[in-house]
């Protein structure tokens, strides 16, 4: 049963909460840490304090005992003071699967070759055709089944959609 909403108790900056739109929130080392429009924010039981402005933090997730965050176009991991970043030039997009690891679009750009790469323990595991259909990654995201959809374009104006289920790709493009 849930608790009756009047009994809620509502954070909003009045209380000391970073920002009033909350992106996303985790609970780590016994506090709730909430990404918002103004920053990151910790409740230690007893009170809100901000300990980073950074304020496009999309989703949190942890691995052991390290924060990590995704943000707009990039990712991170908080070191007790900033956030490391983890990321290279040409970020188009990042987002978690469904198991929780990191997965980065990346443009053609003539500094990288584009393409979509994910996190592993290792470190970065890069792909590239015979998928996706392009090299510069427009925009991705998984389908309910935990299989990777991506969009993108070739700089020769060929645009497609790529299906990967972790073994194979799935390939359309549009018709010539």
């Amino acid at each position: 049963n849930s608790p009756d909403p009047l009994a809620w108790s509502n954070y909003t900056i009045g209380e000391g909460l970073a920002g009033n739109r909350v992106r996303d929130l985790i609970i780590f080392e016994d506090q709730v840490i909430v990404a918002s429009d103004g920053g990151v924010s910790a409740w230690d039981g007893s009170s809100w304090s901000t300990f980073s402005q950074r304020r496009d933090i999309r989703r949190f997730h942890h691995s052991g005992d390290s924060l990590r965050a995704v943000y707009t176009n990039g990712y991170g991991v908080w070191d007790g003071s900033d956030w490391v970043e983890k990321t290279n030039n040409g970020i188009t997009g990042v987002a978690l699967d469904n198991q929780g690891v990191v997965w980065t679009g990346i443009a053609n750009n003539g500094i990288t070759s584009g393409g979509i790469s994910s996190l592993a323990d290792s470190g970065w595991v890069h792909y590239l055709p015979d998928g996706p259909s392009t090299n510069s990654v427009l925009s991705f995201g998984f389908t309910h089944d935990g299989d990777l959809l991506v969009g993108g374009g070739r700089s020769n104006g060929e645009f497609g959609l790529s299906r990967f289920n972790g073994n194979q790709w799935q390939i359309w493009t549009n018709p010539t």
